[in-house]
């Protein structure tokens, strides 16, 4: 039986249309958690936002550019949880500077994706204007994530780079790992989702405890 729910009505000021926005971007997330990038269509998404596909055309030209947006829309709200909780704690050893870092981990699994997506797919096909528009914002979230650590600003910015090489490569390898898995093999242990967690703070911890003592 067809879906008769009514169409969402045209958005006509900007506050609609930025709800308009934020429901396309929930949308086309529902269905990345099930499907892979390469099988989603703009068609799709525009069904599960309950548009027109002309109407998402209006917001969105091309699926690189809907995925950039949801980039640097999961990069602030982590920058913004991140930099709420580094003023609150001030943490100032790497064992606390590390739980702060990588506090609901869980939840920061889609930015991490969107990062792994972003070098792989996204930075080759969108538009020259769009990477530009998403690399000014994802360096000014970055800067201001730097400001708020305890740190001399090169220090910072080296742990903030390190940071998102740590978060997309362990990610990297935790997807891998089910393909991989062996029964009783040792390798496949260390490289399985539940394991994630474990090696990514040991691995952070380490680095930290190298870069740190630097301040001395």
């Amino acid at each position: 039986m067809p879906d008769e729910t009514p169409r969402p009505l045209r958005a006509r000021n900007a506050d609609e249309k930025k709800r308009r926005r934020t429901e396309i971007l929930d949308a086309a997330e529902r269905l990345w958690t099930t499907a892979s990038y390469s099988e989603l269509s703009m068609s799709q998404v525009a069904a599960e936002a309950r548009l027109a596909k002309g109407t998402l055309y209006l917001y969105f030209d091309t699926k690189e550019e809907l995925f950039l947006a949801l980039l640097t829309s999961h990069l602030q709200r982590w920058s913004a949880a991140c930099i709420t909780r580094l003023r609150e704690e001030r943490p100032r050893t790497p064992d606390a500077l590390t739980e702060v870092l990588l506090r609901d981990h869980a939840a920061a699994q889609p930015l991490r994706r969107l990062l792994l997506l972003y070098g792989s797919v996204l930075e080759r096909n969108a538009s020259q204007t769009w990477i530009r528009q998403a690399q000014q914002l994802m360096w000014q979230v970055l800067r201001d994530v730097v400001q708020e650590l305890p740190y001399p600003p090169e220090t910072s910015a080296r742990l903030v780079m390190h940071l998102y090489a740590l978060s997309v490569g362990w990610h990297q390898v935790a997807e891998l790992g089910p393909r991989l898995q062996q029964p009783h093999d040792p390798l496949s242990r260390v490289i399985s989702d539940s394991l994630f967690e474990d090696e990514f703070t040991y691995a952070l911890q380490a680095l930290l405890r190298q870069l740190l003592p630097q301040l001395a």
